[in-house]
């Protein structure tokens, strides 16, 4: 017996943000669930993707 469900019929859950608190809507047929919002996820992104580069500020005179 096979069910045949329409992704439109789902409603999206509603998730509060981690990070601001503020409340955003997430895809229910989807594979992970979310912990922080578009705009702290694009924050967080880009903070990692720079994580490896060294800056002066961080480096001691010797």
């Amino acid at each position: 017996m096979v069910i045949i469900i329409d992704p439109k019929m789902i409603k999206p859950k509603k998730m509060n943000c981690k990070d601001c608190k503020k409340e955003f809507e997430q895809k229910a047929t989807a594979r992970y669930e979310r912990k922080y919002c578009d705009k702290c996820s694009k924050k967080r992104k880009k903070a990692y993707e720079g994580l490896w580069k060294v800056k002066a500020e961080d480096c001691e005179d010797a």
